[in-house]
């Protein structure tokens, strides 16, 4: 496994004739995937987010390091069912394949309330949009899976989500299913928010099981300094000290950001496994290895997706 030091510019070929997709590209380590991505030569890297000047600034930036990046701007807002559809329609309209989806768009610290389809805003836009938006783009993500390429080799096609150490958060470790339409007010903001964690970090190992074509993994990228450390505290003021003192110790984005970028590109990656920085299989809760949980979950989701059309 890779040392700390780990350095994905230097420990990993080109991504030449790959097409990329990065929820969150638009800051944080969504942004320090992209411009990484970029310097490798993929033939498209879609940068998908909710606020277009944002996601119009980083391409610009990251022009900026690599002039010719081949990047398309994909607006999203991940708890509409309905932005998620046409974000999936212009990709499967635009793109004959696809190996690389990061899910690493997340919400955190926002104050009670439900999605446009009445979903808690945390497990909206960290699971069940990431869950709606793979199932929209699966079907060509596997037929990317079973091309064959020059020589005879199969692509490497790979689902990677975020984790984080909040999945202990979650309030009594589970998920809370008969809560998950309303705005879980009575968790509080890290109940909430940890649930929505858990969720992802269980949908990351029932979508493994279900599509053996594709590599899918979890990676929890550390203590970051990213745009959701900023959010909690524009939502709670009272912990802004407790944020100040930590800067110390958190990582940058740009450091944050290695375990993504091993998970997407290292061949020693195995799916279905919870990764911790950097490439270590993550030493998590029996709750994050809950295989009928997580079956639950699936389940749950796939039944609430037709009552809104898909």
């Amino acid at each position: 496994m890779p040392s700390p030091e780990y350095n994905a510019r230097d420990s990993h070929p080109s991504l030449e004739g790959k097409v990329i997709l990065v929820t969150g590209g638009s800051s944080g380590l969504g942004e320090q995937c992209v411009l990484a991505f970029a310097q490798r030569r993929p033939a498209m890297i879609w940068l998908a987010a909710r606020n277009l000047s944002n996601i119009q600034a980083t391409i610009t930036k990251t022009r900026e390091d690599v002039p010719d990046a081949a990047i398309r701007p994909l607006q999203i807002d991940l708890n509409s069912f309905d932005s998620i559809k046409r974000a999936a329609s212009v990709v499967l309209s635009d793109s004959d394949r696809l190996d690389l989806l990061i899910l690493n768009a997340g919400a955190m610290g926002l104050p009670p309330g439900v999605s446009q389809e009445g979903y808690e805003v945390h497990f909206g836009a960290n699971c069940l949009g990431h869950a709606l938006l793979t199932k929209l783009l699966i079907p060509r993500l596997n037929e990317t899976a079973e091309r064959r390429e020059v020589g005879d080799r199969k692509p490497d096609v790979r689902v990677i989500l975020v984790g984080s150490d909040a999945v202990y958060r979650s309030p009594n470790n589970t998920i809370h299913f008969d809560r998950l339409k309303s705005d879980c007010k009575e968790m509080g903001t890290i109940g909430r928010y940890g649930q929505a964690k858990l969720a992802t970090a269980l949908f990351g190992r029932a979508l493994a099981r279900q599509s053996p074509l594709l590599k899918v993994a979890v990676v929890h990228p550390g203590v970051g300094a990213t745009n959701l450390a900023r959010s909690m505290v524009e939502a709670y003021p009272i912990i802004r000290p407790l944020v100040y003192l930590s800067s110390f110790l958190i990582q940058s984005p740009e450091s944050g950001v290695r375990n993504h970028l091993w998970a997407a590109l290292s061949p020693e990656i195995v799916s279905g496994e919870y990764y911790t920085p950097v490439g270590q299989i993550g030493h998590v809760t029996s709750e994050v290895r809950n295989d009928d949980l997580a079956d639950k979950l699936w389940y749950w989701m796939e039944g609430e997706f037709p009552q809104h059309g898909f």
